[in-house]
């Protein structure tokens, strides 16, 4: 199942800020990249000095989706002298 929403919380000293972001929106947003290089990657494997490089790209291409499967529930959070910052995947 892919995830549904992209939390993030901004805290400091003066403010703190939370909102999410639907997942859907981020997909949608990131379509038109994916379009070009469903375009783009097949060309590049038929170049013979490509082939390697176009191999790779289109390996990751073409598992986006269960990339983006197994990254429900991940939790990236980064701690500096100013501020938190946490950005969650649910």
């Amino acid at each position: 199942m892919f995830p549904m929403l992209l939390w993030v919380r901004i805290h400091d000293e003066n403010h703190n800020i939370r909102f999410f972001i639907p997942f859907l929106l981020i997909l949608i947003l990131l379509l038109p990249l994916f379009i070009i290089a469903c375009i783009i990657l097949p060309f590049l494997y038929l170049a013979p000095s490509k082939t390697l490089p176009a191999k790779a790209a289109l390996l990751i291409v073409l598992n986006i989706p269960k990339l983006l499967q197994s990254s429900r529930g991940l939790e990236i959070v980064t701690h500096s002298n100013d501020s938190d910052i946490t950005i969650f995947i649910k």
